[in-house]
């Protein structure tokens, strides 16, 4: 057993920050999608902190918390509409 006692994850959970890998893993994007701004991730904004080798990039949750429902959204759309199939004529 460690003496080193280890903050509760309990203390990050109300940070207004999610790191860049969470919100890849939420979209099943890669990181360089997002970094980027491609794939409708262009209105993220990136927070970097740290410097040279050890630096991380986070976003606001609330941003990413949006895109999620405006996506759920448009799918819920998309699928209230009746399919119609067309054929060749």
């Amino acid at each position: 057993m460690s003496l080193i006692r280890r903050k509760p994850k309990a203390d990050t959970v109300s940070s207004p920050f999610i790191p860049l890998r969470d919100v890849a893993l939420m979209l099943c994007l890669d990181e360089s999608t997002i970094r980027k701004g491609k794939a409708g991730t262009d209105h993220f904004t990136l927070i970097r902190q740290g410097t040279g080798e050890r630096q991380r990039i986070f976003l606001l949750k609330s941003e990413v918390e949006a895109h999620l429902a405006g996506l759920i959204n448009y799918a819920l759309e998309k699928k209230e509409q009746p399919v119609r199939l067309v054929y060749g004529t």
